[in-house]
């Protein structure tokens, strides 16, 4: 799917059409190391339970943590993937002990702190889902 924006008469964008059925939102994209947050950390989750409530209600639950900028599902051993920026290692430790492991259904956490970011891209490869469709 082509998503082409041509540019208006006034020098505006207008959007194509089908943009808004794929476009969620704007944002900008803030370098969290200056914005006084350079610790990255990814934390696995396996919860008590796979049932449907206990899902649901770390699912809701996970949102209300501020420090959580992603929060992914997963096949595998472990439920979650859970991508956290803090201020350092304290913070995040304090944040696991007191948020994280006291959610609801919540069996055990793991802690993968970023060393470096190798890719970072906020684009998604349109031109290469083009081509899967050829």
């Amino acid at each position: 799917m082509r998503l082409r924006t041509p540019n208006s008469p006034n020098g505006c964008i207008s959007p194509h059409p089908a943009a808004a059925s794929v476009i969620r939102g704007y944002s900008a994209v803030v370098d969290e190391e200056c914005a006084g947050l350079p610790e990255v950390i990814f934390v696995i989750v396996k919860l008590k339970s796979n049932e449907h409530d206990a899902l649901v209600a770390f699912d809701k639950a996970v949102q209300d943590i501020e420090e959580v900028m992603e929060c992914q599902a997963v096949t595998g051993e472990w439920d979650y993937v859970v991508r956290l920026v803090t201020r350092d290692m304290h913070t995040h430790n304090q944040l696991c002990d007191r948020k994280l492991t006291q959610l609801s259904g919540v069996q055990r956490v793991e802690s993968l702190a970023a060393l470096r970011c190798v890719v970072s891209r906020t684009a998604l490869p349109l031109e290469a889902a083009d081509a899967m469709d050829a």
